[in-house]
């Protein structure tokens, strides 16, 4: 199950330019899972990947997932 300590550390993760794109799509994959029994929790998450403007194609994911969609 996602808890706090995964999301941290994919966060953490994406810190690293070796590691940023993997950890970000790791990150809204985890925020997708979250939307089914944390919508806000996997919406939050979603919305920081965003934030970090990683790549076109993670954007995309991201924004679907923190408007809520599966």
């Amino acid at each position: 199950l996602p808890c706090e300590r995964s999301v941290n550390r994919l966060l953490e993760l994406t810190k690293d330019d070796t590691l940023k794109n993997e950890a970000a799509l790791a990150a809204v994959n985890l925020a997708r899972t979250m939307l089914r029994t944390n919508r806000q929790a996997g919406q939050e998450l979603a919305k920081k990947i965003l934030d970090m403007n990683v790549s076109d194609e993670i954007n995309r994911q991201a924004s679907t997932v923190s408007s809520g969609s599966i």
